[in-house]
């Protein structure tokens, strides 16, 4: 009774100071008996506040009241409209990718990445805390799908879709049969018999025909590229070649033969169509056509692809 007559006494005090009653003691806790409630109430119109001091926290129940309000306020990450996302890129058999993930956290804190659905190929990887992925791409003729996700560190996250293409580069031909990918200037020849232009040396085409051995038809492919395979297609059953040998360039001037591991190599001619594979890929931009051998009394003709990435 004494305690409860002294708070009174001290609440009235306080109380007549401006109305405002202000204890300040190392700790205070306030509690109810069991079953008893605590309520506060500001006046009509009136705030309610609660002012930890610096670094200071509100926990209710075990949780930190400001930290869960932080969360409800943050802003999940945004992937950025330059970012390689919606189709991540076409890349060829064997080639080494490194390509950045970009997205950003508006509260400028650091990302986590996650591949939550779909795969990647073989031997590519994501590197989840640095964004990147890497690896070396398959030499497989294919299409990815896959969702990367960004998480900041209130677990807010933004998912974007990824498509990918893969090459086969045996099988990716450069184009030779349509002029909208090797124009008719990229098509050249020494030596051509009457009207048969170099230009008509395309797969499917009229056919390029020759004076003599001496022939030969070029393919610039406008660009330095790998190529793994050749087509030969003959022009009628007395205008082809018996066989062809290839010799390539990277500036149009230097050029050397392809050779295996017995010397030069001969490739299938004949009065047909053949595909081979050059004895390992090669890199070219300058490809020439060199006939060995053709019918008595004909001329050497030939029409032409390659393939390659």
């Amino acid at each position: 009774m004494k305690i409860l007559y002294a708070f009174l006494i001290f609440f009235a005090k306080t109380a007549a100071d401006d109305g405002v009653l202000d204890i300040n003691v190392p700790h205070l806790t306030v509690k109810a008996q069991n079953a008893g409630n605590i309520t506060l109430q500001s006046g009509l119109a009136r705030d309610l506040y609660l002012e930890p001091g610096p670094g200071g926290k509100v926990i209710f129940d075990g949780e930190d009241i400001l930290e869960i309000i932080k969360m409800a306020k943050t802003l999940p990450p945004v992937w950025l409209p330059h970012a390689h996302n919606g189709f991540f890129g076409t890349f060829e058999g064997g080639q080494r990718i490194h390509v950045k993930l970009e997205a950003r956290d508006p509260e400028n804190g650091p990302l986590e990445y996650q591949l939550v659905a779909g795969e990647l190929p073989t031997d590519v990887t994501l590197d989840e805390t640095g964004g990147y992925i890497n690896g070396v791409v398959p030499d497989i003729e294919r299409f990815y799908t896959f969702t990367i996700r960004a998480i900041n560190n209130q677990t807010k996250y933004a998912d974007s879709v990824f498509k990918m293409e893969v090459l086969y580069c045996r099988s990716n031909a450069f184009g030779v049969q349509y002029k909208n990918k090797i124009p008719d200037a990229q098509m050249s020849a020494y030596l051509s018999q009457s009207t048969y232009l170099a230009s008509n040396g395309r797969y499917s085409g009229s056919s390029w025909c020759g004076t003599n051995d001496n022939s030969w038809l070029q393919v610039d492919l406008g660009e330095p590229k790998t190529v793994y395979k050749t087509l030969y297609q003959y022009r009628s059953s007395t205008y082809y070649v018996n066989g062809y040998t290839l010799s390539v360039s990277l500036d149009g001037i230097n050029f050397n033969y392809v050779n295996d591991t017995s010397g030069l190599h001969t490739f299938s001619g004949g009065p047909s169509s053949y595909t081979n594979s050059l004895p390992s890929p090669t890199l070219a931009r300058f490809v020439r056509y060199h006939p060995k051998g053709y019918k008595s009394g004909y001329y050497p003709c030939m029409r032409v692809e390659l393939y390659g990435c």
